[in-house]
């Protein structure tokens, strides 16, 4: 069983800030103090590698040079002499002394004292690594260049076709099979010292490849493309119930295969069948697969490392979250990227499982029992009752935010100026007289809603019908939060450091700071607003004050009350807490 991650030095800590008791009494609000980081300031980029030693230890490497090593215990990052890399193989050898990293059109070796370069492929890009044994690792690229390390040294196999090499493997030297683009499948012909094309059943890209020691090889490719190859037969598509792209397959014994791609998809079988895996929370897009059996993890976009040992829930991400909800009566849930939510359980910030099929935007509701999310493709949850239930949404577009208090009415905004209503019943479109993207949603009652977006857009709702109201926004911002105090107190926020005030009869703007600006919030008679760069600003009553936190990233969602203070959420899996 793995621990939960640890990484101090890039603050990717799950439960290292204790929060106030949860019960059913919010309380009297109270100001906010100070701001401390609860989770977050992950790898935001995407891994493409991931390699595991003998002895447990697991590499994970990917985007902007970054590689992370786990323990057991914690991720730890280590230094990579460029920056500016994209990682896209590792492989090394099998007491993990020695690994090796394709990165750019260069082989790099891991020693004790760091990485160095140590082979070429001058003119061509790597596209991935991988090891047959301690005497026998590959890198393999573009214009079907191959680097051969044996004996110490490294070398160059005979090139193919000028094509991409995706992935190779085999049981020895000389038994080896290449994959890439334009339905590449190649074996490798010792006799000749030459790569031999095979017949490709199926029209398809080809990314990664591997056999399970039994003659059973397996190729994987886009458009959920799966061919086997059992002996020395030639090739023949296997049936799997995807159409995403599969960018990697692993095989950790005869009969047992994996398979992962975009979507957060992970197929498993003998290479037959393949059934589906469910993956809980965090499906993104899947490139990489290592480990032993019970052990094994899945890495891809965000940061994201999918743990077999905990069913598959992530065990690391820098995705975005984008919405938080602080009920009064149970713990804060925040939501985000490809169905993620981390809910707060005992002062620990931890991955739960949302059957959501997209990203999720927002979430609300009157309590932590009955909640509303929504986001991408139409996506509209309820939660009660303890489970969460899909709801018909007449509009399949992106969904942005939503209000409800509780009772038998509720509306959603989203793109194309869509507003959805639901009073009592299933929900229905009602008309918002603009086409323009509507992004958030707010109002202290039904019959007094307010909606910001595209190109300057505010909207009010009286209860019947929705109509614009004229600002001085600029026409060609984006408005991206709305809140107030009170009807005589509403304010504004957007891109450009647009900042708007309402004092019940006439629009003001305040010139407040340069930064976009994504919501804002207030409590106990204070104001903040959040935004790029980390940026959290106090309202002092004639200015606003920026808020010592270092962080990088946008802050994207805040919500809060009672003795709760503020939630902050935003980019790179961040969760701030104000208190």
């Amino acid at each position: 069983m793995r621990f939960p991650p640890l990484l101090p030095a890039l603050a990717l800590i799950a439960g290292c800030t204790s929060g106030p008791t949860e019960g059913p009494n919010p309380g009297p609000e109270l100001p906010v103090a100070a701001f401390t980081i609860a989770r977050g300031g992950g790898f935001d980029g995407t891994f493409l590698a991931a390699w595991t030693a003998a002895s447990g230890v697991t590499w994970a490497a990917g985007t902007n040079g970054t590689v992370l090593r786990y323990d057991g215990f914690q991720w730890t990052p280590e230094p990579f002499p460029n920056q500016f890399d994209i990682i896209t193989g590792l492989a090394g050898l099998s007491d993990g002394a020695t690994l090796y990293a394709a990165a750019g059109s260069e082989v790099y070796e891991r020693r004790d004292d760091g990485w160095f370069a140590v082979a070429s492929a001058s003119g061509s890009i790597l596209l991935g690594a991988w090891a047959l044994d301690d005497d026998h690792i590959y890198a393999f690229g573009s214009a079907g260049r191959i680097l051969h390390r044996t004996a110490g040294a490294w070398s160059e196999l005979p090139t193919i076709d000028n094509t991409e090499i995706w992935g190779v493997w085999g049981t020895s030297p000389d038994s080896l099979i290449a994959v890439g683009q334009s339905s590449g499948l190649y074996a490798w012909n010792a006799t000749t010292d030459a790569w031999e094309q095979q017949s490709s059943p199926v029209q398809a890209g080809f990314f990664a490849v591997t056999g399970d020691g039994t003659g059973r090889v397996i190729a994987v490719g886009t458009g959920g493309t799966v061919v086997r190859r059992d002996g020395q037969g030639g090739w023949v598509q296997v049936n799997v119930p995807t159409a995403q792209n599969l960018f990697s397959v692993w095989s950790t014994g005869p009969g047992n295969f994996l398979i992962a791609g975009d979507g957060g998809v992970l197929l498993e079988g003998d290479g037959l069948t393949f059934t589906p895996v469910v993956v809980p929370a965090g499906r993104e897009n899947l490139r990489a697969i290592s480990g032993p059996p019970g052990e094994r993890v899945a890495v891809g976009w965000w940061g994201t490392v999918l743990d077999e040992s905990i069913d598959w829930m992530p065990s690391l991400t820098g995705a975005r979250l984008y919405g938080i909800h602080t009920p009064a009566d149970g713990a804060p849930l925040a939501v985000g990227a490809g169905g993620l939510g981390f809910e707060r359980i005992g002062g620990t910030w931890r991955a739960v499982a949302i059957p959501a099929p997209a990203t999720l935007f927002t979430v609300i509701g009157p309590s932590a029992s009955q909640r509303l999310a929504v986001g991408d493709s139409g996506t509209i949850l309820r939660y009660s009752g303890g489970s969460w239930r899909t709801e018909v949404s007449p509009y399949p577009g992106l969904l942005r935010s939503a209000w409800w208090d509780g009772g038998s009415r509720a509306m959603i905004v989203g793109a194309e100026g869509t507003a959805l209503v639901r009073e009592g019943g299933g929900w229905r479109t009602i008309p918002t007289g603009t086409t323009r993207n509507l992004r958030h949603l707010w109002g202290p009652a039904w019959n007094d809603l307010w909606a910001v977006g595209d190109s300057g857009t505010v909207l009010r709702f009286d209860g019947s019908a929705w109509r614009s109201i004229t600002t001085p926004a600029p026409a060609d911002q984006i408005l991206r939060g709305v809140w107030g105090p009170s009807p005589n107190d509403i304010w504004v926020v957007g891109d450009g450091g647009t900042l708007l005030r309402f004092n019940g009869t006439t629009w003001t703007r305040v010139l407040a700071i340069v930064n976009d600006l994504r919501a804002v919030r207030g409590i106990a008679g204070q104001l903040f607003i959040i935004g790029e760069a980390g940026g959290i600003w106090r309202w002092t009553g004639a200015a606003f004050e920026p808020q010592p936190l270092a962080i990088a990233g946008y802050f994207l969602g805040i919500d809060g009350g009672g003795t709760r203070g503020l939630t902050i959420v935003g980019e790179q899996g961040t969760i701030v807490e104000g208190r």
